[in-house]
């Protein structure tokens, strides 16, 4: 009974150590910007494929206040620029 109570411990240390340093290692750190690069690179390949004419609009979900903020500032900047968005 003692070896399976002191197994089922040390198992239960492990599965907290591996969830501890997979939480670790999946996030980003808070200072981290988002890249706007790629989204703005879409936007600039569907204003080349389709004319003015017809307007749309695009989704973006993304996982924080902080890339949302920065992603609507480069948008933006990007529609002022093209008149298109």
């Amino acid at each position: 009974l003692e070896y399976v109570c002191a197994s089922t411990e040390e198992s239960r240390k492990s599965y907290e150590e591996k969830r501890a340093l997979a939480l670790k290692t999946n996030r980003r750190p808070r200072m981290e910007k988002l890249d706007p690069r790629p989204y703005l690179r879409l936007l600039e390949r569907l204003d080349q494929q389709y004319p003015p004419s017809q307007r749309g609009d695009m989704l973006v979900f993304l996982s924080g206040l902080n890339e949302i903020q920065t992603l609507a500032h480069e948008l933006r900047a990007y529609a002022a620029q093209t008149k298109r968005w």
